[in-house]
């Protein structure tokens, strides 16, 4: 073994700049790998970022609050889930009248910039809301929503749920 050894210094000595070729080719390709390691496990770690993150619509008319028929509609929400393709408007329903309310279910156009409507959700309360008592709706779409500019709350018309 010793002489095996013996033998390899040899060559290395007697071909130096062989040697040193060889040495850095070995640290580049050695850099390479490391710098291709490392580039991939960020582009796993943005990707996952992308795929965690929520698309919240934020417009001023998508959000704000809104009265029907003493009902007042509020904690307005317009999110896309992370992984989903579906939007989900949420709102609570609260009874502000001194009756309890017949109203079951309301449509709720949503509406573009130009003030044309994308999508109509119907929004069930459900039936007896009770003087001052609140419940939480929730309607889908599979359609973007993001950049939807408005909202409102319509009496539910049968013809749109058939």
């Amino acid at each position: 073994m010793k002489k095996k050894l013996n033998q390899f210094k040899k060559i290395v000595l007697n071909h130096k700049k062989v040697s040193i070729g060889i040495i850095i080719i070995l640290i580049v390709f050695i850099v390479a790998i490391v710098t291709l390691v490392i580039n991939n496990n960020e582009g796993s770690t943005s990707n996952k970022k992308k795929e965690d993150k929520l698309i919240v619509n934020t417009n001023a008319g998508i959000i704000k609050e809104e009265e029907y028929k003493g009902l007042k509609f509020s904690n307005i929400t317009l999110i896309k889930a992370k992984d989903t393709e579906t939007y989900t408007l949420s709102m609570d329903v609260t009874n502000t009248t001194s009756e309890t309310s017949n109203i079951t279910q309301v449509d709720i156009p949503i509406k573009n910039k130009k003030g044309e409507v994308e999508v109509t959700l119907l929004g069930y309360i459900g039936e007896d809301l009770k003087p001052n008592e609140t419940r939480t709706i929730t309607a889908s779409a599979g359609i973007d929503l993001s950049k939807s500019a408005s909202k409102e709350i319509k009496e539910h018309n049968q013809q749109n749920s058939q």
